[in-house]
């Protein structure tokens, strides 16, 4: 039999005997030990990001549906963007391993039926040239591999990365950076958008923005993780 390790801890990967095993072509991509490190992001918070918090609303929320002529985004994730999953997407991103979106594919497919059950087209949120030649990958396309994705946008701007930049920095490099493949018609749909990490909500709401000037009838989002060193 195959030995596998743990994509993470590089420790063997242990299984129980038992028929599911022997159809299964290969175990979990993480040991017990690393999966336990994953945080859900669960429970009661902001309606719209997702934050959690004791408001309905958070206060970057508020502040967004004051300052946008369009509706925030509602986005949920699967996880909060703990420590443990920083190391995790550098690796997946940044250092090539392209599998460990498999850790998340089946689950963001599941998340965006419950959360978002009637959205018309799912969309991977693209990166910008220079940075696919890069990296090689989508990490977004590949977290959208389960869904019928569709690569309806093009990312022309924001090349700097958004990881190096917060606040209204981000909403500066963010602005303009996404247009609509032509020809695409999403009048009247609830188009879904689908990317790894949600910080500020910078990036999505910029993606969004095409859809909306188009006539979508919703725009909401999925993602992988959710970053909340920032509190409402």
């Amino acid at each position: 039999m195959k030995d596998y390790l743990c994509l993470m801890c590089q420790e063997p990967l242990k299984q129980p005997p038992g028929w599911l095993n022997v159809f299964q072509s290969r175990p979990p991509l993480l040991c017990t030990g690393c999966r336990s490190l994953l945080e859900a992001a669960s429970g009661e918070g902001c309606c719209i990001c997702g934050h959690p918090s004791v408001e309905e609303t958070c206060s970057d929320c508020a502040d967004r549906k004051k300052r946008n002529r369009f509706p925030p985004v509602v986005q949920r994730s699967l996880y909060t963007y703990n420590s443990f999953m920083k190391s995790l997407i550098s690796q997946f991103k940044y250092r090539g391993d392209a599998e460990l979106s498999l850790l998340f594919a089946d689950d963001l497919l599941k998340l965006a039926r419950r959360e978002f059950p009637d959205f018309h087209a799912a969309v991977p949120v693209p990166l910008h040239p220079d940075r696919l030649w890069e990296r090689g990958f989508n990490q977004a396309s590949l977290l959208g591999q389960k869904f019928p994705a569709e690569e309806l946008l093009i990312r022309s701007g924001m090349s700097t990365k958004q990881s190096k930049s917060s606040g209204k920095d981000r909403r500066d490099n963010a602005e303009g950076a996404f247009t609509i493949k032509q020809p695409a018609d999403c009048s009247k749909k609830h188009i879904l958008l689908i990317d790894d990490i949600y910080t500020t909500g910078s990036t999505i709401e910029a993606a969004a923005l095409p859809f909306w000037e188009a006539g979508a009838l919703r725009v909401s989002a999925v993602t992988a993780a959710r970053a909340l060193k920032k509190a409402p």
